[in-house]
C-alpha cells in the first residue's frame, strides 16, 4: 500500500504496484481584468488577487493523464512565490474550478480564451474563442463549473506549498466524461483583499 504523503504526486491505485508519477502542466497563465487584452503566459508566476481580479489557469496533458495505469488519486500542488500578506486576521479561501472551454497559454486573456493577437490592446476573438469572465450575476455564462473542485485557505503568514485534491476531475478527464481544459484558480470573495503569486511552469518549482 502507498503510505507516502509527498504532495504534488498523481498516485496509482493502492496495491497496484505502480510507481508514483509527477506531471507538470503543458500550459499555465493568469488573467487580469485590469488588462483584459494582455496575455501573461510567459511570466514565471501565476497571480491570484482581488485588485483588478487576477485568476490563474492551469492544464495538464490529456495523453499523459490517460497513460497513468489503473485508478489514481491526484493532488495539484502550487508553490508560493510571493504572499501579499493582506489576507486578514484569519485568512481567506481561494477556489479551484474545472474549466469548460478550450484555451491556450499564449492566447488566454480576460476577454478571450484564444486571442489571435495578444500583443495589441484589442480582443481578437469571437464565438468559441471568446469567453465571459465578468457578470457574477450570470454564472451560466462562465467557462467554469460553479461548484469548486477544491478550496484552500490562504493566510497572511502562509508560505511553501498549497494543495488541492483533483482526483474527481482527473477521473472525469481519463474516462472521457468531461473534456480536459484544466482549471481556473480564483478567490472565493474577489471583493476582499488578498494577493498570492504561485510559481509557474517556467520555473524550477512548477505546478505539479
Amino acid at each position: 500500500a502507498d503510505s507516502t504523503s509527498e504532495p504534488g504526486v498523481i498516485r496509482s491505485a493502492v496495491g497496484s504496484g505502480q510507481p508514483d508519477a509527477q506531471l507538470v502542466p503543458v500550459g499555465d497563465t493568469y488573467l487580469r481584468s485590469g488588462a483584459p487584452n494582455q496575455n501573461q503566459g510567459t511570466l514565471p508566476t501565476l497571480r491570484v488577487q482581488s485588485s483588478g481580479d487576477n485568476r490563474a489557469l492551469i492544464r495538464f496533458d490529456s495523453a499523459q493523464l490517460a497513460a497513468l495505469p489503473g485508478a489514481v488519486t491526484a493532488t495539484l500542488t502550487l508553490t508560493i512565490a510571493d504572499n501579499g500578506e493582506n489576507w486578514g486576521s484569519t485568512g481567506r479561501p481561494i477556489a479551484l474550478h474545472r474549466v469548460t472551454r478550450a484555451w491556450t497559454e499564449q492566447g488566454a486573456t480576460w476577454n478571450c480564451a484564444i486571442d489571435t493577437n495578444a500583443s495589441n490592446g484589442s480582443p481578437d476573438c469571437s464565438g468559441i474563442s471568446a469567453w465571459e469572465m465578468g457578470k457574477p450575476q450570470e454564472p451560466a455564462l462562465h467557462p467554469w463549473t460553479e461548484t469548486p473542485t477544491a478550496t484552500a485557505l490562504i493566510t497572511t503568514s502562509l508560505s511553501g506549498v498549497v494543495s488541492f485534491d483533483i482526483s474527481a476531475d482527473v477521473a472525469l478527464f481519463r474516462s472521457g466524461a468531461a473534456p480536459n481544459y484544466g482549471w481556473i484558480l480564483k478567490k472565493v470573495d474577489e471583493g476582499a483583499t488578498g494577493r498570492v503569486e504561485f510559481r509557474a511552469r517556467e520555473t524550477a518549482n512548477p505546478p505539479r
